[in-house]
């Protein structure tokens, strides 16, 4: 089975993350608190289900969200499985089958394919940390020796002989078949016997409990009467209570409505309206103030503008010529720069061409300089290119010829000298005569041949020579230099190249630099244009344009800041006129509630005002009244409905209150006399306590049947593990301590051979050819390496007839080297083959395979 990736809805600190994983190793790759712990809780709980399965007690549940929610997606024999898990009220699990298309249903259950290995044996064999190797290097050597032979590195088991011991040590303490000490089953025999004669002696004192149950009843009723005669009086008086602040209020209100005077008046004006009059009089004073402020303020500004002479209207009058003249000098300066540089290029480039000519030529340089410019280069290599191919073939045309020739001379010479052998033979002797003749023809034949392979060869000497006389025409009048015709490789032609791309660059250079005098001459007419209206001094016109300018940036700001203060004067009187309008709208106000209160004080202002405030504070506090009364409308309806309102006061409601405690001395005596009747049946009960005894004597019966039971199945448990420890032990521990040395072998290279268990059971290593104990051959990092080495042959062990599970290694090499963890990963590939490895560290990776970099931390969220 492999994990293909697993996309985290909210899990813990992970929130819309998905995790991809290779089928092999993997390397998560993360600093602290990213998540590394958080992935492997969910791949346990991907397969084995939620532990806690409630959301409140799960210690990865998103504390924003309150909920788990991811999904898996797997391959098992070779089909695509989606797991999804969500715990929520309740955990819930989805199996999809994408091949087929099913989809299965359950709540908290493991995934079947991993039924066969319970999720404390995975948490424990397939899961190792750094904490654990640490547990492992503070434990004492017969600890670890204990933990490696027995275990098998099942930290979670108990070794069976302990089992073994505890279950006789808890059988003894329910039944014992020699009938010694006091176990569980003969210490509930006794006491149930003891209960049986306790009930029979019980049953004879119930008769006397009858005639003080009848008193008791009796004292009962008797309070219960005395207690609705007391909630009678207790809810007459709290209703009173209530009532009578109400009754005393109302009666006030009525009381201040007799003080007012001239209510008629007062009810005709506003009751805000003098507050109002006070803050018009304010705001008239304050409205007044600021007034006369801005007044003063635009004055300041209207002496604060600048007025400009005729010399300064002038330039600003002629400021859009200017800034095209500024554009201009602009243009210039960047023009008259360019035309600096391109001189100095220029004077660069003649210097570099002028010491080529003179190393090329031995000729003037002016001379020199035209018949190279004159010449075309890719035609001086073409003809050299000529002159050397028919200078090479000549040279292996008279190799061949005179090789040929050689051959024909002998040939003809010995034909010449046969013919005059011929020839002397035929002039000497008459009979051969004839032969004479044909040795003539011969003759001439032999001598011919010779005459005609010498004109040919005078024939292409002569192309060579019209191919160099072509090559110095070019160059006329100057003398080329005698290496330039045994130069096969063109070092020459290839240097006039270079000469003729300097010419070329220099005459293109002289062309910009003309172009660059006439447009800066075009750019100075330009700015004499714009300065032609202004009154300008003999400077000349550049230095005149810049004064210029510089006038016209500052009075540009001058007019400016002139034109930002006549906006601010505008606005400050646009503001006095809105005060103005405003003033005459208050004092229409102010005027009217005037008049108002001239009418209540009979023409005295003074006197309309303190009458006013007098009947204004009196309806105030009648407004409080009532705004009280209002609160509880309910106790002022009931006081309009109450049928006699005369019984609401405080001497009614003091005589309720002694009638009251009359009833609550009478009910104290009642219920002491009740309490005494209770207490003499409870004692005759808690001597009898039949209940009680029968209800042990129940519980004590259902103990000893599940005793028996639990007696039975411990003896037939102990003889089942001692035969399945005994088997256990005979056919396992060699073959796994066989793969243990193998393993150990190999990460070790070769330094451990062999791990071995002496006759009394101890660990002990073949170190080349000396068996050693483990407390002596072994260094911390070696002994983590040999725990690694158990659980990878215990997992193998598991794995054989199962799916394949995840391993999780969890900063498992901190005390590894470079070479054993290299040695180590060697192992880890070859069970990558089979198991899906899964590698978490938090610091920088030697070796990556699949690399997973978790994010960083980036929210207060539960962080795991």
């Amino acid at each position: 089975m492999k994990i293909n990736a697993i996309h985290y809805r909210t899990y813990g600190k992970l929130n819309d993350y998905t995790l991809t994983l290779d089928e092999g190793i993997n390397t998560i790759y993360g600093g602290n608190e990213s998540g590394k712990s958080t992935i492997f809780n969910s791949i346990r709980s991907l397969l084995y289900g939620f532990s806690p399965a409630s959301r409140e007690r799960h210690p990865y549940v998103n504390w924003t969200r309150g909920e788990i929610d991811f999904e898996g997606r797997l391959t098992v024999d070779g089909m695509p499985i989606r797991v999804i898990r969500q715990l929520k009220s309740s955990p819930k699990l989805m199996i999809l089958d994408e091949v087929n298309g099913t989809t299965e249903s359950k709540r908290n259950d493991a995934l079947p394919w991993v039924s066969d290995i319970t999720d404390s044996l995975y948490e424990s064999i397939y899961h190792l940390t750094a904490e654990m190797l640490i547990d492992l290097e503070a434990s004492s050597w017969e600890r670890i020796q204990e933990r490696l032979i027995f275990n098998y590195g099942m930290d979670y088991l108990n070794k069976s002989s302990d089992v073994i011991q505890a279950m006789v040590q808890d059988l003894n303490g329910i039944w014992r078949p020699d009938r010694r000490g006091t176990p569980r089953l003969a210490q509930i025999e006794r006491r149930l016997r003891e209960l049986t004669r306790s009930r029979i002696e019980g049953e004879q004192q119930y008769d006397n409990l009858k005639g003080l149950i009848e008193n008791a009843e009796a004292l009962m009723h008797q309070i219960q009467r005395i207690d609705q005669q007391r909630k009678w009086c207790i809810a007459t008086a709290q209703e009173l209570n209530k009532l009578l602040p109400v009754k005393q209020k109302h009666e006030k209100i009525e009381m201040l409505k007799r003080e007012q005077q001239h209510l008629a008046l007062y009810e005709k004006i506003p009751e805000d309206s003098l507050v109002k009059y006070h803050q018009l009089i304010e705001r008239m004073q304050e409205m007044t103030a600021e007034r006369e402020a801005l007044r003063g303020e635009y004055e300041t500004l209207e002496r604060e503008k600048k007025v400009f002479n005729a010399e300064e209207k002038l330039i600003l009058t002629n400021a859009a010529e200017l800034e095209k003249a500024s554009e201009a000098l602009r243009h210039y300066e960047l023009a008259d720069q360019q035309l600096h540089e391109l001189s100095a290029a220029l004077s660069m480039k003649t210097e570099q061409l002028e010491r080529e000519l003179n190393h090329l030529f031995e000729a003037p340089y002016q001379a020199a300089y035209d018949a190279v410019k004159s010449i075309n280069p890719v035609a001086l290599k073409t003809a050299l290119y000529r002159y050397f191919d028919l200078k090479q073939k000549g040279e292996k045309a008279r190799v061949e010829a005179w090789s040929l020739a050689l051959g024909k001379k002998r040939r003809y010479g010995i034909l010449m000298a046969a013919s005059l052998m011929g020839i002397a033979s035929g002039w000497l002797l008459p009979d051969f005569r004839p032969l004479a003749w044909l040795s003539v023809a011969l003759f001439g034949i032999a001598l011919g041949g010779l005459l005609q392979r010498q004109i040919k060869s005078e024939a292409k000497d002569d192309d060579l020579e019209t191919v160099a006389a072509n090559i110095e025409a070019m160059f006329t009048p100057l003398n080329l230099p005698a290496y330039l015709w045994t130069d096969t490789s063109l070092i020459f032609a290839g240097r006039i190249e270079q000469t003729a791309g300097l010419i070329f660059e220099a005459d293109k250079l002289s062309a910009r630099i003309e172009a660059e005098k006439e447009k800066c001459e075009a750019l100075e007419a330009v700015m004499r244009h714009a300065l032609a209206d202004i009154n300008a001094s003999d400077t000349p016109v550049l230095l005149t344009l810049q004064l210029t300018l510089q006038k016209l940036k500052a009075l540009s700001r001058v007019q400016i800041e002139n034109e930002r203060l006549q906006d601010k004067i505008m606005t400050l009187k646009a503001r006095c006129n809105e005060f103005d309008i405003k003033m005459a709208a208050l004092n229409e106000n102010l005027s009217e509630i005037e008049l108002k209160f001239l009418n209540l004080g009979m023409g005295n202002l003074d006197e309309g005002i303190a009458i006013f405030e007098r009947d204004q504070g009196i309806g105030k506090r009648i407004s409080i009244f009532e705004e009280e009364l209002l609160s509880d409308i309910a106790l002022y309806d009931a006081l309009k409905h109450y049928e006699n309102p005369e019984l609401i006061n405080e001497r009614y409601i003091e005589e309720l209150e002694e009638l009251r405690e009359e009833l609550e001395e009478t009910r104290q005596k009642a219920v002491s006399e009740k309490s005494s009747c209770e207490a003499e049946i409870e004692s005759i009960k808690a001597a009898v306590r039949l209940d009680e005894l029968d209800s042990e004597y129940q519980m004590l019966m259902a103990e000893r049947e599940a005793l028996v039971a639990r007696r039975d199945q411990l003896m037939v448990m102990m003889e089942v593990l001692q035969y399945a420890d005994d088997k256990f032990r005979r056919e396992n521990q060699p073959d796994i301590l066989n793969r243990v040395s193998e393993l150990m072998a190999e990460m070790t290279l070769g330094k451990y051979q062999k791990v071995l268990i002496s006759e009394s059971f101890e660990l002990q290593f073949l170190v080349g050819d000396e068996v050693l104990p483990i407390s002596k051959a072994f260094s911390k990092g070696t002994l983590n390496q040999l725990f690694l080495a158990f659980r990878l042959a215990v997992i193998e062990m598991i794995n054989r007839d199962k799916p394949p599970l995840p391993i999780v290694l969890d900063e498992a090499f901190v005390n590894w080297d470079d070479q054993r963890l290299t040695a180590t990963y060697k192992v880890l590939e070859d069970f990558a083959k089979r198991h899906q490895i899964l590698i978490m560290t938090c610091h920088e990776p030697k070796r990556t395979y699949h690399l997973v970099q978790l994010p960083e931390t980036q929210s207060a969220e539960a962080v795991h």
